[in-house]
């Protein structure tokens, strides 16, 4: 049996907006199996790159699992962050009313964010968003990770660092669970296995 697939159609930029996200589908019926279906839904992961297709191009990807992948992701000395994407404008205007010019306040995300690039974050006013960001966190395959001013435990510092090339890391500290004791920095290089440059 067919898979019934709903596909993007982009009204008019006015009318763009959260309400009429799903009243835009059109029905398409693909000649892909089910099984495969269900087995790239499961697994996105193996196909990065042709997933983050499939979410741009169909609404039954994302509304199965809805996630957000975002190239580049940055927090500076604000509430608000703010991504680079080629079709982040689209996102921004229909798929998530709380994306704005003026960045976006990520505790308010009910998706999670797949990051597959850079990651930035710098913040004198508050040391815990790297923190913050981590519930948020859908999977980060970064390659480049700058944190400044920021203090987060071991097991948060893990989920940004497995594909970290390059690291950043200028008044920030990785502490245990409780957050009382600085994690020897031998464990921190641990925890970045791709490591080629480290700043701090």
């Amino acid at each position: 049996m067919r898979n019934k697939f709903y596909n993007f159609y982009y009204p008019p930029a006015k009318s763009l907006n959260y309400e009429n996200f799903w009243r835009t589908k059109i029905i398409q019926d693909f000649s892909l199996p089910n099984p495969l279906i269900n087995y790239i839904i499961l697994n996105p992961t193996k196909y990065s790159n042709s997933y983050q297709k499939l979410l741009e191009s169909c609404k039954y990807f994302y509304g199965k699992k809805a996630f957000l992948m975002v190239q580049q992701m940055i927090h500076v000395n604000s509430t608000k962050w703010f991504f680079k994407h080629p079709w982040a404008s689209k996102i921004k205007a229909y798929a998530n009313p709380k994306f704005g010019e003026d960045g976006f306040d990520v505790l308010k995300l009910n998706e999670k964010l797949w990051i597959l690039k850079n990651l930035h974050i710098e913040s004198n006013d508050s040391p815990n968003a790297a923190s913050l960001l981590t519930p948020k966190i859908y999977r980060c395959d970064v390659k480049i990770l700058e944190l400044r001013t920021q203090k987060l435990s071991l097991n948060e510092f893990k989920i940004f660092c497995q594909n970290v090339e390059k690291c950043i890391l200028r008044e920030s500290f990785v502490t245990d669970e409780k957050g009382h004791i600085e994690i020897p920095f031998e464990t921190v290089l641990e925890s970045m296995p791709n490591l080629i440059k480290l700043d701090m």
